[in-house]
C-alpha cells in the first residue's frame, strides 16, 4: 500500500486563503485543484490512498474535505480543524466528527498566529487532550523554533497524543543552518508519539533557488532518529507545484529515502501513514 500522507484540495475564489494572495511567486496556486485532477496524478505514479490535510481554519473548509472524502475513495484520511482556543467548542465539533469515519485528526495553522507559543496555551492544550482521548491525531506545521520545541512539550504533556511533524519541521537547508533545527528534532525523536512527513522540501528548494542536495542532510538526520517505522512520505501537492509537477516531486521525495530493507522502505511508502492515521 503507497500512501501520499499530505496533501489539499480547494475549489479558489479571491481571498479564501489569505497566505495564497500574500506573494506573488504563489500565483500558480490560484486556481482549483480538486480530486479528479489527483485521481488522475496518483494513478500514473503508482498511489493508491491518499491523506487530505486542512489549510484553512474553518469548519466549512473541513466539511468540504470530508466531502471530497466521500466522493473520492482513494482519499483514506482527513485531518481536519477544531477551534482548539475554545475547548468546549472542540468538544461539540468532535461529537460531529465522530460520525464521519474517514476523519483521522486535526491541524491549525500555527505559522499564521502571532503568538509562537500559541500551541501550549492552557486551552488548546485542554482541547488537544479531548483529541486524543478520542484517538485522533494531531500535524504539526513549524516556522519559528518555538513550533519545534513545543513538539516536545505537547509529548510529555499528552503523551496519548500522536504527532507528526509536517513538511521535515521545516529547516532552513536552503540557507545552510542545522541549528536549531537539529536539536529540535532529535529531542522530539525520544517521544515515541512524534512522528515526521518527508515533504514540503521542492518548492522550498525552487523558490530560493537551491537544490535538493541540500536537503539531503537534514533527511538523514530525521531518518537518524526517528527511523522509517515514523517517518510517512507525501507531495503536498498543489503546493508542491511551486517547485516541479506531481511525477517530479514524488520521485525526488522518493531518491531522498536513504538505503533501507524492504520492510523500512514498505513503511515509509505507506505502512507508516496506515498505522499513524489508522487508515
Amino acid at each position: 500500500m503507497v500512501v501520499d500522507a499530505h496533501h489539499h484540495l480547494w475549489r479558489y475564489r479571491a481571498g479564501f486563503k489569505p497566505w495564497i494572495e500574500a506573494r506573488e511567486e504563489l500565483a500558480p496556486l490560484r486556481r482549483d485543484f480538486l480530486g479528479d485532477e489527483l485521481q488522475k496524478l496518483i494513478r500514473q505514479n503508482g498511489i493508491d490512498r491518499t491523506v487530505i490535510i486542512q489549510a484553512n481554519d474553518t469548519l466549512a473548509e473541513s466539511a468540504f474535505m470530508i466531502d471530497c472524502a466521500h466522493q473520492f475513495p482513494f482519499i483514506a484520511g482527513v485531518v481536519a480543524w477544531a477551534p482548539l482556543e475554545n475547548p468546549k467548542a472542540t468538544e461539540e465539533a468532535l461529537d460531529i466528527y465522530d460520525k464521519a469515519p474517514r476523519v483521522s485528526g486535526f491541524r491549525h495553522m500555527i505559522i499564521w498566529e502571532p503568538d509562537p507559543d500559541w500551541l501550549i496555551r492552557p486551552a488548546v492544550i485542554e482541547s488537544l487532550e479531548l483529541v486524543a482521548e478520542r484517538g485522533y491525531t494531531w500535524d504539526v506545521t513549524a516556522t519559528v523554533p518555538a513550533h519545534l520545541d513545543h513538539v516536545s512539550t505537547l509529548a510529555e504533556r499528552l503523551p496519548n497524543l500522536k504527532q507528526v511533524i509536517d513538511h521535515l519541521g521545516k529547516p532552513a537547508a536552503t540557507q545552510g543552518l542545522w541549528e536549531p533545527w537539529a536539536t529540535s528534532i532529535r529531542r522530539a525523536s525520544y517521544y515515541p508519539n512524534v512522528y515526521v512527513k518527508l515533504s514540503g522540501f521542492l518548492n522550498a528548494a525552487t523558490l530560493a533557488n537551491a537544490t535538493q542536495d541540500q536537503f539531503r542532510p537534514y533527511v538523514e538526520h530525521v531518518f537518524t532518529y526517528f527511523g522509517p517505522e515514523r517517518v510517512m512520505i507525501a507531495s503536498n501537492w498543489p503546493v508542491s507545484n511551486l517547485g516541479a509537477d506531481y511525477r517530479t516531486t514524488w520521485n525526488q521525495a522518493r531518491a531522498l529515502i536513504p538505503q533501507l530493507d524492504e520492510a523500512g522502505r514498505a513503511a515509509v511508502m505507506g505502512e507508516t501513514a496506515t498505522a499513524f492515521y489508522g487508515l
